[in-house]
């Protein structure tokens, strides 16, 4: 009896070490795929600015911005891996605020825009006027919109992308 108690308990804490090394796995695969865009972007964006002598200032200064941009948004997810033991312990930190999506989109979209250029893809915006103001975490809304464009990008070889918002009606 002692003995089939031991091996029931070996067999559990067996099952366990398995649940973490695929937690684990998927954790990375989650984390690489969040620091590569930014990486991507500021790699994108400052080849441009090194490659390209004529470009206009104000083209110029927004590229800037976003490589700006960019690098805080990496120092964000970078503190955020670092605080690993609230996600382990189901403790992330949401930030909630009023957002206006317009604007979540319109940055997602320029941030692609280097990706796009080097594979001859179009990306454009369709935002509807006048859109309410939603509760919500900003950064994190950012990063699934940017997510999404950056596959897009990733996996379209030609034609044309559209990151937009479009308003419904319940009734």
């Amino acid at each position: 009896m002692n003995l089939q108690s031991t091996v029931d308990s070996l067999n559990e804490a067996y099952v366990q070490v398995q649940e973490s090394e695929r937690n684990k796995t998927f954790f990375i695969s989650n984390v690489s795929h969040e620091l590569r865009s930014p990486l991507s972007s500021i790699r994108s964006f400052s080849e441009i600015l090194q490659t390209y002598e004529d470009i206009d200032s104000e083209t110029r200064q927004e590229f800037l911005d976003i490589i700006n941009s960019e690098s805080e948004r990496l120092t964000k997810l970078t503190n955020e891996i670092l605080d690993f033991s609230k996600i382990d312990s189901g403790k992330v930190e949401w930030h909630m605020d009023y957002v206006n999506m317009g604007e979540v989109v319109r940055s997602a979209v320029k941030t692609v825009i280097a990706l796009s250029i080097n594979k001859g893809i179009d990306v454009e915006t369709s935002i509807p006027e006048n859109l309410p103001l939603i509760i919500g975490d900003r950064n994190k809304l950012f990063q699934v919109l940017l997510n999404l464009l950056s596959n897009a990008v990733k996996y379209t070889s030609q034609g044309r992308i559209t990151g937009g918002l479009r308003t419904c009606t319940t009734g």
